[in-house]
């Protein structure tokens, strides 16, 4: 697929799912951990099972948590996930999921991880809003569970506001790898369609995509490259430091070092006179 590839699985008790290995996920998709009421006192659990874990796949986490839930934890362990090695990273943001909560303070709760994250020095977070245009719930969890998956995952490709998305993501939650066999052949069946209904509209969205991709990685060089300009300035300020300091030295060893005994005398005596120095300290 070139239009959908941002493709995440959200696991509501992944246990199972991730004992069978990442032969279970398809390349280039990623999986994520809900985390909400009924899980969130065993978070610390997550961790320890997730960082002692040898699958090579890209994980995020999926919040579906009230404000006040999610300051009940400790920002140090959410901060934790992130510093992972396989914890999935856009722009070296940590990558989060939210779902809509009833209370709908959804900002609230992007805005206090952001500030965790923004602590830890990750510049803030990535964050994925879940829709009925980017996501599907095979589960029922959130009471959001479709009647008709082919239906509503035709609605993510079809009916999406292209223009205004600000990502290509599209997310489903499954308790089954056969659930994601099949999400992953419907976006498949629903993409080539697209395509061949909208062939021009789909070759320009592909053709952006690929435009805005080059833009974040001329971005990213621009970063580094400024990066690596400001390190060359505190070196040469550092060598011309040392370098006057050398030549200082050099100066006093060849012209003050070789000057007659009687000379530097006379010099002390006359900075006492002048009261520029003391006889005795």
């Amino acid at each position: 697929m070139r239009l959908l590839d941002d493709i995440c699985f959200i696991l509501k008790e992944g246990t199972d799912l991730l004992k069978k290995g990442s032969a279970a996920f398809p390349s280039g998709i990623h999986f994520s951990l809900l985390i909400d009421k009924s899980n969130l006192i065993d978070i610390s659990s997550i961790y320890k099972y997730i960082s002692s874990s040898s699958s090579p796949f890209k994980f995020s986490l999926t919040f579906n948590l009230s404000l006040p839930d999610l300051q009940s934890v400790s920002p140090f362990t959410l901060a934790a996930f992130f510093f992972l090695p396989n914890y999935k990273l856009l722009d070296g943001k940590p990558v989060i999921n939210l779902l809509p909560s009833k209370e709908g303070n959804s900002k609230s709760t992007q805005n206090l991880l952001e500030k965790i994250s923004t602590e830890q020095r990750f510049g803030g977070v990535a964050c994925n809003k879940l829709t009925l245009y980017n996501h599907l719930d095979y589960t029922g969890s959130n009471n959001q569970r479709v009647e008709n998956p082919s239906e509503a995952i035709r609605r993510m490709v079809f009916d999406r506001d292209w223009l205004r998305e600000e990502s290509d993501f599209v997310g489903a939650t499954i308790s089954s790898t056969n659930e994601m066999e099949d999400f992953v052949q419907e976006l498949k069946k629903s993409e080539c369609e697209f395509q061949e209904v909208n062939p021009q509209v789909y070759s320009l969205l592909v053709a952006r995509k690929e435009l805005f991709r080059e833009v974040e990685s001329l971005k990213i060089k621009v970063q580094h490259l400024a990066e690596d300009l400001n390190n060359e300035k505190t070196y040469n300020a550092f060598l011309k430091e040392n370098h006057q300091a050398k030549l200082l030295q050099e100066y006093y060893d060849h012209e003050y070092e070789v000057l007659p005994t009687w000379f530097k005398r006379l010099g002390h005596i006359i900075k006492f006179i002048t009261g520029k120095r003391r006889l005795f300290l």
